[in-house]
């Protein structure tokens, strides 16, 4: 699989059958400079190999990726401490590979150009000048003495502007424990949002050391950070995607569960209700047969937005089916205001499509089921209750709704 999948995407793909081998094609006169070493590999396995790798210490080292199914925070620790560049915990979808793998080819060409750029040049000055990271060093009050290029290229502070300012107005807010870790163990390394001279924000990885003196109090501080803005946007759009519909922008199964699960939690702990609204649309199969499913989707994203609006910011609107949605209402205080609500639903649901001389009527058919600090359910029980009582809502009629056990709030 990974090699098509990194054949389709131009790179011609070397595949081992163990770390030696993979050691073996390192040494060759066209080493691959990009690594997906699985954790397991026989003989020598991904972290293993990671390790060799660093202590060859060449200037222009492969850019490594291990792949895992491990998840603990102290196994990819160990990992990326033994040189691998990044990780990809199993399974992993293909829009994860391919962008860890631009990242790394993105570095290396840095990386190359930015060994070009030493090749002729004092190695300390010219680490500071041309690193790929910003660096900002301070003397033990804090008070800027240098910056590199790098730094005034992320952040938008000339040299100039930096030189001999306290570098708190480079600080994050917020972060006071980064700096209680430097100031008792005289590191700190992390991501954190911050923002450009412009006001813009972006978000960096940022390693903060101390460089003591010979009888060991501050002489300086040394902060080297890089923008990683595409990537957690990347991954706020993965963990985004993960919890809502792709049309509708509600809610998933997944997040409801979750809610539900933090709701009922809440009620037990104060007492105040909650109702779970399972609501299935009535006519709706019409709409895709006769106008077919982009009119359709156009209906169910109505649809949602209406729901949206009609509910407070502490409730949830899920998508959980074709056209099928549930409803979380949290801290109700009487059966009037929860009603109200109900009604208010079948109104937003309650629509005709006419397009050409041919109408399709939609409405909807709601099933409740309240959840009270006393009773010994679970979330899937409720969610079973909501959608039993709502295809009772359909035999009954349908456009209505129906409490489970006819149970309501005093």
């Amino acid at each position: 699989m990974l090699k098509n999948l990194t054949s389709n995407w131009g790179f011609e793909p070397i595949l081992v059958e163990d770390g030696e081998g993979a050691w073996d094609a390192l040494q060759g006169e066209n080493p691959p400079r990009i690594l997906l070493l699985d954790w397991e590999m026989p003989k020598l396995d991904g972290v293993q190999l990671s390790q060799r790798i660093r202590e060859n210490d060449t200037n222009d080292p492969p850019y490594i990726i291990l792949l895992t199914g491990r998840s603990e925070a102290e196994d990819i620790a160990e990992g990326l401490a033994a040189g691998a560049n990044d990780y990809l915990s199993k399974p992993f979808k293909k829009a994860e590979l391919e962008a860890c793998i631009k990242v790394g080819e993105r570095l290396l060409t840095l990386q190359f150009e930015h060994i070009q750029a030493l090749a002729d040049a004092e190695l300390a000055a010219c680490v500071f000048t041309h690193a790929l990271e910003g660096i900002v060093i301070t003397d033990e009050t804090g008070k800027i003495i240098d910056v590199n290029k790098t730094f005034s290229d992320i952040t938008g502070y000339s040299r100039e502007e930096s030189i001999n300012k306290n570098s708190q107005f480079l600080t994050p807010e917020n972060h006071d424990d980064a700096w209680k870790a430097v100031l008792t163990t005289g590191q700190w390394s992390g991501e954190v949002w911050n923002k450009r001279k412009n006001g813009e924000a972006f978000v960096q990885q940022l390693t903060i050391n101390t460089v003591n003196n010979e009888e060991n109090h501050v002489k300086h501080y040394i902060g080297m950070f890089s923008d990683v803005t595409e990537r957690a946007r990347f991954q706020e759009e993965l963990a985004y995607a993960a919890n809502h519909d792709g049309l509708t922008n509600l809610a998933n199964r997944q997040l409801l569960k979750d809610r539900l699960h933090q709701a009922m939690a809440n009620t037990r702990r104060t007492g105040t209700p909650l109702a779970v609204v399972y609501l299935d649309l009535d006519g709706f199969k019409a709409v895709n047969d006769q106008f077919g499913h982009e009119q359709g989707d156009k209906v169910l994203v109505s649809l949602a937005n209406h729901m949206n609006d009609l509910v407070r910011d502490t409730d949830t609107v899920a998508r959980v089916g074709g056209d099928e949605f549930v409803v979380l209402l949290t801290g109700l205080t009487n059966n009037d205001g929860c009603e109200l609500t109900l009604w208010r639903l079948l109104a937003a649901a309650t629509t005709s499509v006419d397009i050409d001389g041919m109408q399709a009527d939609v409405s909807a058919s709601i099933g409740v089921s309240l959840f009270t600090k006393d009773d010994d359910i679970t979330d899937e029980m409720l969610l079973d209750q909501a959608d039993q009582a709502m295809y009772d809502a359909k035999k009954g009629g349908k456009n209505r709704y129906q409490f489970f056990g006819d149970k309501r709030l005093g």
